[in-house]
């Protein structure tokens, strides 16, 4: 009482509670499979969650889905003015849409990655009908009619459509993508985080750098791949080797960053890349050239790859000579990333151009409606791409389901790049023994006449191993709390 709390106010608090605890039980699964699950207040940790089983997969996915199909109706659609940021139903049936499409994906979906078929961490044996289940959970985001792909070449012009999805304000009317965030207060800490020195005042240390490997990751404006391999030269280099599908638009080794997918131009900063009318450099002299001196973003600064992140920066902010603040905002779940889950899930049950009745698009349609969208307009980055305003070439109508299959899979790590979901899909579709190898990074070297040499390095060669790398490991401080929680496979 002494806060006039309405009926409606106190159910919204407690199903927001609910909701909130579904995603983190969710964000448990795809880390550990199935978990205890705690539904009552505990007093006292060390007794109040000893005994408490560990559930398999199949009950705590249930228990999570059966919260959101409760409290999802209850929550509103929209929330706007100083509620902005809140659970909503289409954060909820996002959670849902998630989980249910990792529970399909074969990690899950079979006898697990030891092939044992453990409970706790998979269903034992495939079930195609996983997959309609993820379909259906993507189409009640998308009918709910509140989100849709920002696409507006208008709104604050000076920035590409890709980079107003991250930085228009909070409950900016024209801004329907972003689902749920975690918000920040307004600040720069990011742009003080990822920028190199150039385009800063304070002094600091970068912590995030983009490798060579997501830089090749980046079709050409064509559509096609960079390259197709690369291949040791034996002095510790190694060549690239072009893609010979790729003609008008073929990948340049001395010009590495022209005629790419827009959005590398706003994912990540590389060496000479404009920002503010400052030049990123990033490079050392060539043998010999050694009168052109170190670049200001050079190794001796912090960059350990050849690359610098862009995509959270907020272009708008001037740290050069005013030290400007604006919002920060991590997306945790954006319609993208719900399209690409409609899609997944749709060339799986239906195939890539199939569209049953009551249902919007057929899988290729949304993947081309994604690629369509891919525009940049990053001021100082024409001479590498021209045709800026152009998004990336469609996919055929003829395109088939593993071609298909492949192709969502690219659109989800360019499209999400950064945003924290390649970890888990690369092991969710049990790919990680072949990704996640051989980590690479550009030694640049510049020459007295103003260009460059760019030599592709190995960085460092990850190990995973099977299966234990699949899931994380249960904490041991956790299992010597509740003696009913057995270890993951393999560790």
């Amino acid at each position: 009482d002494q806060y006039g709390f309405t009926e409606t106010t106190r159910s919204y608090l407690i199903n927001q509670a609910r909701c909130l605890r579904a995603f983190y039980y969710a964000e448990l699964i795809r880390c550990f499979g199935g978990v205890p699950v705690i539904t009552t207040s505990a007093s006292d940790i060390s007794q109040d969650i000893a005994a408490a089983p560990r559930q398999t997969l199949d009950s705590t996915v249930n228990f999570v889905i059966s919260e959101i199909d409760s409290i999802a109706p209850l929550l509103p659609r929209n929330v706007g003015g100083t509620d902005y940021g809140r659970v909503t139903r289409g954060f909820a049936l996002s959670i849902k849409s998630r989980l249910l499409l990792y529970m399909a994906s074969p990690l899950f979906n079979g006898p697990g990655a030891d092939g044992n078929a453990n409970p706790y961490v998979c269903y034992g044996t495939s079930d195609p009908a996983r997959w309609e289940d993820a379909l259906k959970a993507a189409l009640d985001v998308i009918a709910l009619g509140q989100y849709s792909l920002f696409t507006s070449t208008t709104i604050n012009n000076s920035r590409s459509v890709f980079s107003n999805v991250f930085f228009l304000d909070r409950g900016h009317a024209s801004m329907y993508e972003r689902i749920f965030s975690y918000q920040k207060a307004k600040g720069n800490s990011w742009n003080q985080t990822f920028l190199p020195l150039t385009f800063r005042t304070s002094a600091g240390w970068p912590h995030i750098f983009p490798t060579y490997n997501a830089h090749i990751a980046f079709q050409m404006q064509d559509g096609k791949s960079p390259i197709t391999e690369l291949r040791d030269n034996g002095d510790g280099t190694y060549m690239e080797v072009i893609n010979p599908e790729s003609t008008t638009h073929a990948y340049n080794p001395a010009e590495p960053y022209q005629k790419r997918d827009p959005r590398y131009y706003d994912c990540i900063l590389f060496n000479q890349a404009k920002y503010r009318d400052l030049t990123c450099e990033i490079y050392t002299p060539f043998e010999g050239h050694e009168s052109v001196g170190s670049g200001k973003d050079n190794e001796t600064y912090g960059v350990k790859t050849g690359f610098y992140l862009r995509k959270f920066v907020n272009p708008s902010l001037d740290l050069k000579g005013a030290n400007q603040s604006g919002f920060e905002d991590f997306p945790i779940y954006r319609y993208a990333e719900i399209l690409l889950n409609y899609a997944e899930a749709m060339n799986q049950v239906h195939g890539p151009t199939a569209r049953p009745a009551g249902y919007p698009y057929s899988a290729v349609q949304v993947v081309n409606m994604i690629r369509t969208r891919a525009k940049s307009r990053v001021i100082g980055q024409e001479r590498y791409r021209p045709t800026l305003n152009s998004g990336m070439p469609a996919l055929s109508i003829t395109i088939s389901k593993e071609e298909l299959d492949e192709a969502i899979r690219h659109e989800r790590r360019v499209e999400l790049m950064f945003e924290g979901h390649r970890f888990f899909d690369v092991r969710r579709w049990m790919i990680a023994p072949q990704t996640e190898k051989d980590i690479y990074f550009y030694d640049i070297r510049k020459k007295t006449d103003n260009t460059f040499v760019y030599n592709v390095k190995k960085y460092h060669t990850r190990s995973f191993n099977t299966p234990q790398m699949y899931l994380f490991p249960i904490p041991f401080a956790e299992i010597q709390i509740n003696k009913n929680c057995p270890q993951n496979p393999g560790w």
